[in-house]
């Protein structure tokens, strides 16, 4: 079963955060459905890199290359920030593609981005976060969710943001 046919179930999904091939198998042995590749967990298990854009697009798919071969259950990769503009997204998503992934995260952060944890990350304009969403759902594979996350600390802005982005239809 793929993850769209899954969350069209309207159960509950717990989707554990992993951050090498290890912890996924034994999130997959502990019977859960999906994995989630956390971005910072493979930046600073793998690298020792604190959560600020260090790794390279390269890097982060051959992790989650890894992780997808070694587990049956479906896969969400985080994307970060896209590694920079649409011309980056574009070839990300083809690469995922390849590789059959059946989720990403996609965050609002600006290029270069910092810690999503911390007070001092900005946020792309809305309009600018909205076209690469559309990238993203113009070049992925049919089974693909999206998941569109704000960084945005403040709470009316970040309502405002996540509602222009529900207007855009859904993100599967």
């Amino acid at each position: 079963m793929n993850l769209k046919e899954r969350i069209s179930y309207g159960k509950l999904l717990v989707v554990p955060g992993c951050f090498d091939v290890v912890s996924a198998i034994l999130i997959e042995d502990a019977g859960f459905e999906a994995v989630f590749v956390r971005g910072y967990g493979i930046s600073a298990s793998g690298m020792g890199y604190p959560d600020i854009g260090l790794m390279s697009m390269n890097e982060v798919l051959a992790v989650n290359r890894h992780i997808k071969a070694s587990v049956k259950i479906p896969v969400i990769m985080d994307i970060e920030n896209a590694y920079g503009d649409t011309d980056h997204l574009n070839t990300l998503i083809h690469a995922i593609n390849a590789m059959d992934i059946y989720g990403i995260q996609l965050e609002d952060q600006a290029y270069p981005k910092s810690c999503g944890h911390t007070d001092k990350q900005v946020t792309t304009p809305t309009e600018q976060y909205l076209g690469k969403l559309d990238t993203v759902m113009k070049f992925k594979h049919d089974k693909m969710v999206v998941v569109a996350r704000t960084d945005n600390s403040d709470v009316q802005q970040g309502i405002a943001r996540q509602t222009a982005i529900g207007m855009q239809g859904p993100m599967s």
